[in-house]
This record gives C-alpha cells, structure tokens and sequence, in this order.
C-alpha cells in the first residue's frame, strides 16, 4: 500500500496556533493545493470522513467539491465517480469486483476511493483516517 501522508515534526497539535507550518501530501501533492472532489450526495458523510482525518492530523483544510463548481482538477482525492477521471481498460482492472470491498487507486497528482456499496466507501475512509494518524512521519 501506499504512503498516503507525511507531516512535519509540528503537527502534533494542529489546532495550537503557535505550532508553525504543517505539510501534509499525497503522493506527493501538498494538502494546500488539494480539493476532495465527491459528487454523490449520499457519500458526503464519506468525504466528511477523510476531510476530518487531514484536520486533525495536520491542521489542513482541503474543500469539498463537486464536478459542477471546477473546470478542471488535477490534484484531489476523489470519493466515487468525477468526469475529471479518466480511466483506461489496464486501470479498469484496479476497481472493486465482487471480492474487493473498496480499492485506492493512485493517479498522477491524485488519490481515488473506489468502492461498490455505501460499507465499502465508509470503510475505505476510515482506513485512511487510521492510516493517517498512525503515519510515522508525524
């Protein structure tokens, strides 16, 4: 599995103001320059989750969006279906079949929950979140 995050010594208490700056990435992509595209009304809780997870590990605030208020997306972590992904057949086989309950895809700039049932998608996230408040980097 991948790294997902990586934060700075100071990050410990992310609501400390005097704490200095928090750096917070995925694969590579600041927190600061990541939106959470999610266009599914009913995995708004989900998006929630994950949005949560990256506050109170480091303090970032990274906006819920839908395909409808951006043009365009590069770096994002995608909560089910976006029009800005595109995916070819090789990618294809990556998402969730009967036997997977969620997958984590790895784009370019972005990170993708993919999942079959509304279970799959909160459980997706909560794996994230613990992932991320166990990361060794903080």
């Amino acid at each position: 599995m991948a790294v997902f995050c990586g934060c700075t010594p100071q990050c410990i208490d992310p609501t400390d103001p005097e704490t200095p700056s928090y750096s917070f990435s995925i694969n590579k992509t600041s927190a600061k320059k990541l939106s959470i595209v999610c266009n599914d009304q009913s995995l708004d809780a989900i998006a929630q989750i994950i949005k949560d997870a990256i506050y109170e590990n480091c303090g970032q605030t990274v906006p819920i969006v839908t395909d409808e208020q951006i043009k365009s997306v590069k770096k994002a972590i995608y909560i089910g279906d976006s029009a800005h992904i595109n995916i070819d057949s090789a990618d294809k086989a990556l998402l969730p079949v009967a036997d997977k309950e969620f997958s984590f895809i790895v784009l370019d700039d972005a990170f993708w929950l993919k999942a079959n049932t509304s279970v799959g998608y909160y459980n997706g996230a909560s794996m994230f979140a613990r992932r991320l408040s166990q990361s060794s980097d903080k």
